[in-house]
């Protein structure tokens, strides 16, 4: 009996070893996700669909023809943290009838803090450029960027369809070419359909969306004909520059405006949206200019520059995923405080030196290897944190987030990225 035990904790910790293998570090819990760092590590993802992830890089997959993640029969339920960090050039080509995305279908799972870059998808019904369909799921602080195309129905630039189990997109960006094919219906720059007991909440929207029939802003479509009283929640949205256009003249002008193309029944919340009105363009349609919640209220550019605008509506300014925004008050458009938020200044120092930190993801004590004489911690945004002395340095009181350490040493400098858990 003991020589059969001693058998079966080799063979549980071998498997365990190898399961761990296929990842940087970590066991797939949420205490300790699985660390990704490459694009071989990113694809086992869709072979363990309900762990905890982190990415660990940036991925470029320019010049590759990339595999979603997760479909209906075997959904992403896990957790996907991007870190911060983004995924850049990813051509996704689906012959699945439905639901196609950078990931296929999700249930229950949450995706955050990732940037798609530069995005080429396409797929036939209910494609979304990072989630084709969402039931029962959270994407919050993403940004997408690039080309969402479905042959079939209905478009999004961040999500295809929120299902009716329900789910949230929250502080995301969609800057994104959506376009569905002709006789086709539903498009939107943020959410293609919106069916039931979703919300969509403080995002901004750019790019464009032809639609090939009814259904088209930057929701195309909020409710469906399958539920009398769609319970969704539309708030906080914001357009900085927008062009929809009509392809086939059998659409209604009704099933088009700025917020949301088509609304099914009158349940549910639409209020609190902003639109930069002279950089939003309607190409063969004339919506009916009604001054309903569909078409939003229009804000100038100066005001669309103001931090205030934005507290109004929810916003929360810092550098962290529970305070994610960052701006240049009276300056630029808002951002979250990954993207483009760090000064030149603060970028990691591309040079080989005997100058390193660790342990990196970080909860207490960040150290730091070779001679040193002092180290300042900036904020991801670029902002002054701290000063020190010392090789070790207790970070254990800062909140969850990006950081930057400037390291000076004789003549030079250096410059490194850290996350704080």
């Amino acid at each position: 009996m003991k020589t059969l035990n001693l058998q079966l904790t080799f063979w549980a910790c071998l498997c365990s070893f190898s399961l761990s293998a296929q990842f940087a570090a970590g066991d797939g819990t949420s205490e300790s996700p699985f660390q990704i760092q490459n694009k071989e590590q990113l694809a086992e993802v869709t072979n363990n669909l309900s762990a905890h992830f982190i990415l660990m890089n940036d991925i470029d997959l320019t010049g590759e023809t990339w595999n979603q993640i997760g479909s209906f029969d075997q959904p992403f339920s896990g957790v996907f943290d991007g870190n911060g960090h983004k995924i850049s050039g990813a051509t996704i080509s689906s012959s699945a009838s439905y639901w196609s995305g950078f990931f296929g279908y999700m249930s229950q799972g949450t995706i955050k803090n990732l940037h798609l870059k530069d995005l080429s998808l396409t797929g036939n019904a209910v494609v979304g450029g990072l989630v084709g369909q969402i039931d029962n799921g959270i994407v919050k602080n993403c940004i997408v960027e690039g080309t969402v195309t479905s042959f079939d129905n209905t478009a999004g630039g961040i999500v295809g369809c929120i299902y009716n189990g329900g789910g949230s997109v929250i502080n995301c960006i969609a800057n994104v070419a959506v376009t569905t094919a002709p006789a086709s219906l539903t498009a939107g720059a943020i959410v293609g359909q919106c069916n039931d007991n979703g919300i969509v909440q403080n995002c901004l929207a750019r790019g464009s969306v032809s639609v090939g029939g009814r259904g088209a802003g930057a929701m195309g479509y909020f409710g469906c004909d399958e539920v009398a009283t769609p319970q969704n929640t539309v708030t906080g949205i914001v357009i900085l520059d927008m062009k929809v256009t009509r392809q086939a003249s059998w659409a209604g002008p009704e099933h088009f405006s700025r917020i949301i193309g088509t609304r099914n029944g009158t349940a549910g919340t639409i209020a609190n949206n902003y639109v930069w009105a002279e950089q939003f363009e309607f190409i063969d349609v004339v919506p009916e200019q009604v001054t309903d919640e569909k078409r939003g209220i229009d804000k100038t550019e100066s005001e669309l520059k103001q931090q205030t605008t934005y507290e109004t509506l929810g916003y929360a300014f810092g550098d962290n995923e529970n305070a994610p925004w960052t701006i240049k008050d009276g300056q630029e458009f808002p951002t979250l405080w990954y993207y483009d938020g760090t000064p030149t200044s603060m970028r990691e120092t591309e040079k080989l030196t005997s100058i390193k930190i660790f342990p990196n993801p970080v909860s207490d004590q960040l150290q730091i290897s070779g001679n040193i004489e002092s180290a300042e911690i900036y904020s991801a945004s670029g902002n002054l944190v701290s000063c020190h002395k010392n090789r070790v340095i207790e970070v254990s009181n800062l909140p969850a987030g990006i950081y930057f350490i400037k390291i000076f040493s004789g003549k030079d400098s250096y410059i490194h990225k850290f996350v704080k858990r």
